[in-house]
């Protein structure tokens, strides 16, 4: 796997992630926009690289590399904007909302274990993101009737 394009993948995710936890502190799509990080960025990430050939053929393998660095960089960007904006929101707000993201705050151990409880939700995310990264790759292969073998490299410009 080339570094260029695991860089490429870790920035555009955290990205990509980060909107994600803007549209997350919206209620009505909170839910949706959850989801949608949890399971879909990975596959969505394929489609994308290769919809703007920024990778060339790819074989399963790499694909659910490509979707687990896209999952756990995601969801760690949607993190690192609902977390803290929602605990300003309930510290501002803490008579119309409840303040169970203050209480990450409220001491060091309870941050820690929020900082664990994170970790190991990006690491989910990773895992189910990689499966939709080899869906992705699979309906690649099953539509365009391309397979790339073990040996070969992936094709990429640098424009």
């Amino acid at each position: 796997m080339n570094f260029l394009i695991v860089k490429q993948v870790g920035i555009l995710s955290f990205i990509f992630g980060a909107v994600l936890g803007f549209i997350t502190l919206f209620p009505v799509l909170n839910l949706i926009a959850f989801l949608f990080a949890m399971f879909v960025v990975g596959g969505a990430m394929v489609v994308f690289l290769k919809k703007f050939n920024l990778i060339g053929l790819i074989n399963i393998r790499e694909g659910a590399v490509i979707g687990a660095i896209a999952g756990f960089a995601s969801f760690l960007g949607l993190c690192a904007v609902f977390l803290p904006v929602s605990s300003l929101i309930g510290l501002i707000f803490s008579k119309y909302t409840g303040d169970f993201f203050s209480m990450f705050f409220s001491s060091f151990g309870a941050f820690v274990i929020g900082l664990f409880l994170i970790f190991f939700s990006a690491l989910m995310s990773a895992l189910l993101n990689s499966f939709a990264g080899i869906f992705a790759v699979w309906m690649y292969e099953f539509i365009t009737g391309v397979k790339k073998g073990d040996n070969e490299n992936i094709n990429f410009e640098i424009k």
